[in-house]
């Protein structure tokens, strides 16, 4: 509810509760999974290109490897190394959504093995999470 004024109106939003049963929320996870791993495989093709047009066009390629990845130095084109770095960034976010969405993914496929008539509570930011 609303409070008497402006300034102290608070919204009941965030205090709701949703019930969803568990397969749907494992389906919702599903959906997610496959959509980091459409992006991961469109950035790492996006990045083979732009390594294909770097090396064409006879530019210095170096990958520098370091714990966590590596990166790429580029002497030459800074639009293609830029390219090239930002391509390299996207995946490692997608890589890290996957591997959060596969835990998930785990968990609640044992919760649908075990209770699999039991729903879950969720609120609104589990709802946008999942993407239900």
């Amino acid at each position: 509810m609303y409070g008497d004024n402006d300034e102290t109106k608070v919204s009941l939003r965030d205090s709701w509760e949703f019930k969803y049963m568990p397969t749907e929320v494992l389906k919702a996870v599903e959906i997610k999974i496959k959509h980091h791993k459409d992006r991961l495989d469109w950035w790492t093709s996006e990045q083979k290109q732009a390594e294909i047009k770097l090396k064409e066009k006879g530019f210095d390629y170096r990958k520098n490897h370091r714990s966590g990845g590596s990166d790429v130095v580029i002497v030459g084109d800074p639009e293609l190394a830029k390219r090239n770095a930002d391509c390299s960034s996207k995946m490692r976010e997608h890589q890290k959504q996957i591997k959060m969405y596969d835990s998930w993914e785990r968990a609640l496929a044992i919760k649908v093995k075990r209770e699999p008539d039991i729903p879950l509570t969720l609120w609104m930011k589990d709802i946008l999470f999942f993407g239900l």
